[in-house]
């Protein structure tokens, strides 16, 4: 995959030189392009940013030098870019969209700052508005980072262990169980008995339990797409039995 991304601040991209997904890129499962904004500017100062039609605080990228750096890139790839504008009013990030858009050969990033992108780029050019959450970033680089390191754990070869996608929280509609490593008794507390018993299917409905009931409390909106067998419920049941007296209800 190559991914292309348009920022006002290319360092802050070297954090994805580090850990799993800067392996992956030495690898090159993927590859990253950076484009500074500044530098299609026309103008001396290389500035790329305006006051906003119609008053109020703040600047808005224009749209010449972001149209010019859309149109080069369109240019130089084989392939149109799948364009990705990160603005906190597009569709909520979340592992099914991360999945879809690691199947996509290019994907270009628009990252904006201060009050945003001229509206008529993101008519123009925009095939999608993503945001990470009910939130505003000082610009769209983090939220760009959280989807390019998201987006690549589900591209070939990115993980170690491919099994380790498999139970990712999300990757099932659930959030992961516990981890414990050793020992086994540390003054923090114990591990639970049914991961030392040895037995593979007292530990996976152990896992199962604690899977569906940390996404009860914590995500309950994902069960309400996610099917559940008998089975699940009645683990489930145990699950809020075991870890809810009835002061807690």
């Amino acid at each position: 995959m190559m991914i292309d991304i348009v920022t006002l601040a290319p360092e802050m991209w070297q954090s994805l030189d580090h850990g799993v997904v800067g392996r992956a890129k030495n690898a090159e499962i993927w590859q990253q392009k950076l484009w500074h904004l500044r530098d299609f500017s026309t103008r001396k100062d290389r500035r790329v940013d305006d006051k906003s039609y119609g008053g109020g605080p703040g600047m808005v990228l224009g749209p010449e030098a972001l149209h010019a750096c859309i149109q080069h890139i369109d240019q130089v790839r084989e392939k149109k870019p799948f364009v990705i504008e990160l603005d906190p009013s597009g569709t909520t990030l979340n592992a099914e969209l991360c999945q879809t858009l690691a199947q996509k050969s290019n994907l270009l990033l628009l990252c904006g700052r201060y009050e945003g992108i001229d509206a008529r780029i993101k008519d123009k050019h925009v095939d999608l508005s993503i945001s990470t959450g009910p939130y505003v970033l000082s610009g769209g680089d983090l939220a760009g980072m959280c989807l390019v390191d998201a987006v690549c754990r589900f591209l070939p070869g990115t993980l170690g262990n491919d099994i380790s996608l498999m139970e990712d929280s999300y990757a099932h509609g659930l959030l992961d169980h516990p981890h414990y490593t050793r020992p086994q008794m540390h003054a923090t507390g114990v591990v639970p008995e049914a991961l030392l018993s040895g037995d593979p299917k007292k530990i996976d409905n152990w896992r199962r339990m604690m899977a569906l009931g940390r996404t009860w409390q914590y995500q309950p909106d994902c069960l309400i797409n996610t099917p559940l067998s008998d089975a699940d419920i009645v683990l489930l049941q145990t699950y809020i039995k075991d870890h809810f007296n009835r002061s807690d209800r």
